[in-house]
């Protein structure tokens, strides 16, 4: 088509693809975005920054600011924040339970929250295990002792450890998940366990004073069995189907962490991986395929093969100590510890490596942070409260994912 009215060179106009003469002799106008021309039609070739073309119509171009207020378009067109609200294109968490006494470690189970409420170090308020439904309804004490300190669960019981200021030292408890009788599982331990799991016929705890790996039977306690001694401080720890993990590390200092595995009876215990950066090892979390993820003191998130093959760092960001880091079927979350420089952050990373979110930040700007679960529609999390406070001001929360 001619367009400039020069006969010299001739129809020199493609309308048929160019956004200057698209159709006709008249330019595409796309708001916020750059344009094109798909057969003589005005298209969207690419979104302007913090913008995106959520209603698929190129007429009034990328019509959304998905960095703002928009609820249903937070971030991305179609990430809604599910009763949350969104600010600068982040999805803001939904207080479910506050006033908590020091929250900690938490599993989320057909849409009922758990949660270990530690107790404030100067045990003017009990410990608990406590639970609420993902609406916020609901709220219940399951279970309340001196001190609480660690939680695993399978589909009907929650398991913990704590300590009852009585004669028989630390314990392993369970208690159902719709509340009744606490049954003392183990007694008259000597040392606090950090970290606690199971699996079908047994509950794996660590005792990190103490240096030790145990297991006893889920049923009634019986069958006590020290499975590893002589560990160094081992904390998190997690019996999967590729068999027993945990974490040892140094009570004090930066450095000689390691991440161990053994059989389900303890057996072939051997290093799994002895981080490449010989750092403080934190929290981990294994995938469906038996990937394991690790989060290092100042050295990021890294990521072992099932055989333990293949150490490699996959991100840069966040590390708290002593946490669990969870999976679901596409990503792993973890926590950006803030506890001596606050704010934290929930970072988010595809198991594939791949980067869903800015950063790897899913939600940044919270409070200390004690514990991250999930399930397939939110990221659930404490925050342990302040100091200020005698961290009776914990609470627990949800943000969309």
């Amino acid at each position: 088509m001619n367009c400039d009215g020069v006969s010299s060179n001739g129809c020199e106009a493609d309308t048929n693809t160019d956004p200057n003469h698209c159709g006709s002799c008249a330019a595409c106008s796309v708001p916020n975005a750059t344009a094109a021309c798909n057969g003589g039609t005005c298209a969207i070739a690419q979104c302007n920054s913090g913008y995106g073309d959520c209603n698929n119509n190129a007429t009034d171009g990328c019509e959304t600011n998905v960095l703002g207020t928009d609820a249903s378009n937070c971030g991305a067109c179609g990430h809604g924040c599910l009763g949350g609200t969104c600010v600068a294109g982040q999805c803001q968490p939904v207080a479910l339970a506050t006033a908590q006494p020091y929250p900690g470690q938490i599993v989320v189970n057909n849409g009922v929250v758990y949660w270990v409420n530690q107790g404030p170090p100067t045990r003017t308020v009990a410990g608990a295990i406590m639970s609420i439904h993902s609406d916020g309804t609901g709220q219940q004490t399951l279970s309340s002792h001196y001190e609480v300190d660690a939680l695993s669960n399978d589909a009907t019981t929650i398991y913990f450890t704590g300590y009852d200021n009585d004669a028989f030292g630390y314990k392993v408890f369970k208690v159902l998940m719709t509340g009744g009788t606490t049954t003392t599982l183990v007694k008259s331990r000597s040392y606090a366990a950090k970290g606690i799991s199971n699996d079908a016929a047994y509950v794996y705890w660590s005792e990190w004073e103490g240096g030790t790996v145990l297991q006893a039977s889920l049923v009634d306690g019986s069958s006590l069995a020290t499975l590893e001694t002589g560990q160094a401080y081992p904390y998190a720890i997690a019996m999967t189907a590729w068999g027993l993990y945990w974490v040892t590390n140094p009570i004090s200092g930066t450095t000689g962490g390691s991440i161990w595995h053994a059989n389900e009876d303890g057996t072939g215990a051997a290093q799994f991986v002895a981080p490449a950066t010989s750092a403080l090892v934190s929290g981990f979390a294994l995938d469906s395929a038996g990937n394991l993820f690790y989060q290092t003191y100042s050295q990021g998130i890294w990521r072992v093969a099932a055989n333990g093959s293949g150490n490699a760092q996959i991100s840069t960001g966040g590390f708290n100590l002593y946490v669990n880091m969870v999976t679901d079927t596409a990503n792993v979350y973890w926590l950006g510890d803030g506890s001596s420089n606050p704010p934290d952050t929930i970072y988010c990373q595809g198991l594939n490596g791949t980067h869903p979110r800015t950063n790897d930040i899913l939600l940044a700007n919270q409070s200390v942070l004690g514990g991250v679960a999930v399930d397939a529609s939110y990221v659930y999390f404490t925050t342990s409260g302040s100091s200020a406070n005698n961290y009776l001001d914990g609470a627990v929360y949800r943000v969309a994912k």
